[in-house]
């Protein structure tokens, strides 16, 4: 089953276990384990099957969703 993430109706279509990559992900890389944020990455009510993800929950109004340099140097690295 399909979820979505994204900012209202602008985003991408992924399926759950994609989703849930990426909540786990952000969770390591975007938060601090215990804050609010890591807890709504982690928590099973994010996770059932095509649950989607709104971003407005995830990231605060006027900060950007970009990969670091570093983010992009790991990634290009383990393909």
């Amino acid at each position: 089953m399909g979820a979505f993430i994204g900012y209202g109706e602008i985003g991408v279509w992924a399926n759950s276990g994609e989703r849930d990559t990426f909540l786990d992900w952000f969770a390591a890389h975007r938060c601090n384990e215990g804050d609010p944020r890591w807890e709504y990455c982690k928590s099973g009510a994010q996770r059932w099957s095509g649950r989607c993800i709104d971003l407005d929950n995830l990231i605060p109004k006027g900060e950007v969703l970009e990969i670091t340099d570093d983010e992009f140097q790991q990634a290009s690295a383990e393909n």
